[in-house]
C-alpha cells in the first residue's frame, strides 16, 4: 500500500518488490571496476532471477544497453540504480527525484543494506505483530509456522529499533495503524523527510487498481495485495481479535510482546496465562537452529549454496515433524 502511494507521486519511482539486489550482492557487491564481460554476466544473472519483470514492464534490450554504459568505475549500488530506473509505472511521472524499493526480506538484512546504500533514506513501516501474524497465516507464508513468523517480526523490529537509535536522520519510523488512521498527514510527513513536495493525489493510488491488476496478472498478487484496489481505511486494524485462537494469541504475546512494547503495542493477555515457557523455548530453539543452518550455508560459494539449499527441507516440514500438534488451520495449540 505504502509503495503504491509513493509510486503515485510524480517525483518517485518504486517498482514492485524484487529480490535481485540482495540475491546478487554476494557475487557482485565488491566489484568497483565493471568490464563488459562482468556487465553481461550481471545481466544474464539478473534475467535468471525470479522477479517481477512483467510488473516492471521492463525493456530488456534497453536495460542491457544502459548497463553496457556502466563500464568502468561504478559501485554495485550504481548498477542497481540503473536497473531500477528501467521500471515503468502506471502513474504519470515528472522529474524522478527518488528511486525506491520495498522488498520484505530487506528487514532481515538491514545492516547489509545500510552498508550497500550509505546515502539512502529509509521508511520503516511496522505493523502490530498480532495482525501481522494473522495476515501471514491467512496467506500461508512460512508454512504457517507461528514461532517462525513471530521470530522474523522480532528480528526486524529489534534491528530497526537499534538502527533508528544509530541513524535517526536516515530513518522515518511509522506504525501502520497511525498511517491508515491519518493517511494524508502521515504521507506528507514522509514527503518532508524525503525532501519532495506533498502530493495529496497519492492517496488515490487505488483508482489505478485495474491497470495494476493487468500489469501484474498474478493470482498470488490478487491474494496478497487486495488492499491496493481499495481506498486506505482502518478495517485491517485488530483483525486478529476475531481470528487468532486463544493459544496462538498467547504464544504471540509471549514471543513478541517485549519487542512490541518498543513500538507501543500493548499485550492483551496477562503473563500468567502464557503457555509453558519450556514448550515455547523448545519451538524457538528449533527455529533458531534452522535459521543458523540457513545462515551458514548462505556463506558458501553460490553454486554450493544453491545445491545445499535444494536439499534442505522447508521449515514447515521440520517443524511439524517435531510438533505435529501445531499443524492446524487455527495455528498453534501449545498449552
Amino acid at each position: 500500500m505504502l509503495s503504491r502511494m509513493f509510486d503515485a507521486h510524480p517525483n518517485v519511482s518504486i517498482p514492485f518488490e524484487c529480490p535481485y539486489i540482495l540475491a546478487l550482492h554476494r557475487k557482485y557487491g565488491n566489484i568497483s571496476n565493471w568490464t563488459k564481460e562482468r556487465l553481461i554476466c550481471f545481466f544474464n544473472d539478473l534475467s535468471s532471477q525470479r522477479w517481477q519483470r512483467k510488473a516492471w514492464r521492463i525493456d530488456r534490450d534497453r536495460l542491457k544497453e544502459d548497463l553496457m554504459k556502466c563500464e568502468g568505475k561504478n559501485t554495485y549500488a550504481d548498477i542497481c540504480r540503473v536497473v531500477h530506473a528501467q521500471a515503468i509505472s502506471v502513474f504519470p511521472k515528472e522529474e524522478i527525484k527518488i528511486i525506491g524499493d520495498t522488498t520484505p526480506n530487506y528487514s532481515l538484512r538491514l545492516t547489509e543494506l545500510f552498508n550497500m546504500f550509505p546515502d539512502a533514506l529509509y521508511i520503516h513501516l511496522i505493523r502490530d505483530y498480532r495482525d501481522h501474524l494473522n495476515s501471514m497465516l491467512n496467506i500461508g507464508f512460512f508454512d504457517g509456522v507461528v514461532p517462525e513468523i513471530l521470530h522474523r517480526w522480532n528480528s526486524s523490529a529489534k534491528s530497526m529499533f537499534l538502527l533508528t537509535q544509530k541513524y535517526p536522520d536516515r530513518i522515518f519510523s511509522i506504525r501502520y495503524e497511525d498511517l491508515v488512521m491519518n493517511p494524508l498527514e502521515k504521507f506528507n510527513e514522509m514527503c518532508h523527510f524525503l525532501h519532495i513536495p506533498e502530493h495529496p493525489d497519492a492517496l488515490d493510488f487505488y483508482k489505478k487498481g485495474n491497470e495494476i491488476r493487468e500489469q501484474v496478472n498474478s493470482e498470488l498478487f490478487e491474494q496478497v495485495h487486495k488492499s491496493l484496489f481499495n481506498p486506505v481505511d482502518t478495517s485491517r486494524i485488530g483483525r486478529y481479535k476475531d481470528t487468532l485462537s486463544a493459544d496462538t494469541l498467547k504464544m504471540a504475546e509471549m514471543i513478541s510482546g517485549t519487542y512490541g512494547k518498543l513500538y507501543d503495542y500493548e499485550p492483551t493477555i496477562n503473563p500468567r496465562e502464557y503457555p509453558s515457557r519450556f514448550k515455547v523455548y523448545q519451538r524457538l530453539t528449533l527455529i533458531h537452529f534452522y535459521n543458523s543452518i540457513l545462515y551458514m550455508i548462505r556463506r558458501l560459494p553460490l553454486p554450493l549454496y544453491r545445491k545445499c539449499k535444494s536439499f534442505l527441507p522447508s521449515i514447515g516440514s521440520i517443524y511439524y515433524f517435531f510438533f505435529p500438534g501445531d499443524n492446524t488451520k487455527k495455528g498453534t495449540q501449545v498449552n
